[in-house]
């Protein structure tokens, strides 16, 4: 086996607890109707924007045009993004989510995650550092892409309130019999008594994105929903170190 191999074990799939019946029904029924219209959407803008990129390119336009259209891009994927995370937690809140389970090396996992993420870190003037060690071979059982995407979410937030120049620390290890993950940033913190709401779907406000991401506070409510669905905690850690930090903690069996 290579080192590059993830543990062979059989694939597990399962789905995320069901909620009781009733709870949050006009959320998960209006999320699923924005969902609908969203993808809707997003569709005519995809096929409109590849329709003006082919003769964009034809037309060998200048600098300027060429970057409002790599803009517009950006904001197709965004949209896209937001379709997704909707559709997500509406699954995750009627026990459809279904995980593919089977142990991952979880320094492969974070470094995949961030791996996506130094292009953006770049673009903020933000440092991603990782401090993954302690992993040794932890591999507990993940399904490896929506953990990915959970680690996703804590990452883009970390990187929109970190300062130019600042640095988002990632560090991964085992703390008894959970795998432990944290993803801490310079910027302005939690506010106190927001350790619990900024899990919530559309949360916004403190260090938790608004205007100049997702726009609707999803980012850290599909994070949680994810551990939760693997059986494991997220939460805000307290710390006297200026910024933001919030742990993942995952079973290891």
């Amino acid at each position: 086996m290579t080192d590059r191999d993830n543990p062979p074990a059989r694939a597990s799939r399962q789905r995320a607890p069901r909620h009781a019946p009733g709870q949050n029904a006009a959320q998960r029924a209006f999320a699923s109707r924005v969902n609908h219209a969203l993808r809707g959407d997003i569709h005519a803008v995809r096929a409109a924007l590849s329709a003006a990129l082919e003769q964009a390119r034809a037309a060998a336009l200048p600098a300027p045009a060429r970057a409002a259209f790599t803009q517009l891009e950006r904001a197709v994927a965004g949209l896209e993004q937001r379709a997704l995370d909707i559709a997500l937690l509406t699954r995750a809140e009627s026990g459809a989510l279904e995980l593919n389970r089977q142990p991952q090396r979880l320094k492969w996992v974070i470094e995949a995650a961030c791996q996506k993420y130094r292009g953006m870190a770049g673009r903020y003037g933000v440092k991603l550092r990782l401090d993954l060690a302690a992993c040794g071979t932890l591999a507990p059982p993940l399904d490896q892409e929506l953990m990915e995407r959970a680690l996703a979410a804590l990452l883009d937030n970390a990187i929109r309130f970190s300062p130019r120049d600042g640095v988002v620390m990632v560090c991964g290890g085992q703390d008894g019999d959970v795998a432990r993950i944290m993803v801490r940033d310079q910027g302005s913190g939690f506010a106190p008594g927001d350790e619990k709401r900024v899990f919530a779907p559309f949360a916004v406000g403190g260090n938790v994105e608004s205007g100049s991401g997702d726009g609707l506070g999803l980012g850290l409510a599909v994070a949680r929903a994810i551990v939760e669905a693997h059986g494991g905690r997220i939460r805000v850690a307290q710390s006297k170190e200026p910024g933001g930090a919030v742990t993942i903690e995952l079973p290891l069996t």
